[in-house]
């Protein structure tokens, strides 16, 4: 069966019917909404170029979606600590292509841990896949980008995914995302079903944020949000951003507030505030099945006093528990402290290659250096039996 192919810059240009039919054949995540897409766009245009593919099979029924940016991505953000970073750092300007990336990516400019590439069940993968790398490639060229990446992909998306080594890219695993069964039906049935080591370190918590005056809202209105998220609250965001071991991109203000008049009742602004002022908060994101915990900030100087980045996190476990969902999903990093929740961990997957025989090589053998991963933490056995 032959495959068909357009090119759109925009979302506002696609047909929706058919992206959202797909999406559902497709069991795509809720990052493909296209009101998460166009809110990504809204913000980002001035410095990433966007363009959506879909392919069509020959009764014009559409197959496959997929999502390409254009960006330029700093390497020592993603070297782990230490002298490979300083390394990078110290690499003279004459030599910054090694440091600079211009990346052709599958996917969106922001890390969520889902791919925004979509194939209807039966389609044929592979055609699907040398569709993608034709017009990949064009581009690439057109462009002069250093790297083509496909991100980001779960276990169970590795068999679809395949054709992509045939194709000449490296398979390469991130640091792993936790995720919790929502079992429970709010934040004290969970905290019931701990044992009591565990249920006093959270109570404990608890206490500390209450003594101390902190009150917690959990805002859903896009006006009420885009009002109390100001830039002094942002400003909060780059401080966890700063002390973040792998710096992901930095977010806009503007990119939240889209997100938020665009997706007005998905999406979830938890805020923690003393004397009204907020001094810490969780951008979160619910679906029909799933609760996900994406973008966070706190005043760190008031952190110990108040267990602040804990309380946010418990704060987004009643929400998503009350909420009715199958599965939370808690993000990267903090191994430690998720596990303890009783979190499982799930590494999340890539492919990328270079473009061109000199890039090739420093992709094949750089890879691998990039997004180090820390030795696992154990599981810990957190719930009664």
């Amino acid at each position: 069966m032959g495959y068909g192919y357009r090119i759109f810059d925009s979302m506002d240009d696609l047909d929706f019917v058919a992206w959202e039919r797909l999406r559902s054949e497709a069991k795509a995540s809720v990052f493909t909404d296209p009101r998460f897409v166009s809110a990504v766009q809204a913000s980002m245009n001035q410095n990433c170029q966007f363009h959506y593919v879909v392919i069509n099979d020959s009764s014009d029924r559409l197959v496959a979606f997929a999502c390409l940016s254009i960006m330029t991505i700093d390497v020592a953000d993603f070297a782990d600590e230490g002298m490979l970073k300083q390394i990078i750092q110290r690499i003279p300007a004459s030599l910054s292509r090694v440091r600079y990336f211009k990346m052709i990516v599958c996917g969106l400019p922001i890390s969520t841990g889902h791919s925004l590439l979509a194939l209807a069940p039966r389609c044929d993968g592979r055609q699907v896949f040398a569709i993608l790398e034709k017009i990949i490639g064009e581009l690439a060229a057109k462009t002069k980008a250093n790297a083509i990446v496909y991100k980001e992909f779960e276990r169970s998306d590795l068999p679809w995914t395949a054709p992509l080594l045939d194709l000449g890219y490296q398979h390469c695993i991130t640091p792993p995302a936790y995720f919790l069964e929502a079992k429970f039906n709010n934040l004290d049935d969970y905290c019931t079903a701990l044992r009591s080591h565990y249920r006093k370190q959270i109570k404990r918590s608890l206490r500390k944020c209450a003594l101390a005056g902190v009150e917690i809202k959990v805002l859903t209105d896009a006006a009420e949000i885009v009002k109390v998220y100001t830039e002094e609250v942002h400003a909060l965001y780059h401080q966890m951003h700063e002390k973040a071991q792998i710096k992901y991109e930095s977010l806009s203000v503007d990119f939240l507030h889209e997100l938020a008049r665009r997706m007005s009742g998905p999406i979830h602004l938890i805020v923690l505030a003393r004397a009204s002022k907020i001094v810490a908060f969780g951008w979160c994101l619910q679906s029909s099945s799933s609760y996900h915990m994406m973008y966070a900030g706190l005043d760190f100087a008031l952190n110990d006093d108040m267990d602040l980045y804990f309380n946010l996190h418990y704060a987004a476990l009643d929400c998503a528990l009350r909420s009715g969902v199958s599965k939370i999903e808690l993000g990267v990093t903090a191994d430690a402290f998720k596990k303890r929740l009783g979190c499982y961990a799930e590494p999340l997957h890539f492919f990328i290659k270079g473009v061109g025989p000199v890039m090739s090589l420093t992709v094949r053998y750089g890879s691998k250096f990039l997004l180090n991963r820390q030795p696992a933490i154990p599981s810990f056995d957190v719930f009664k039996v």
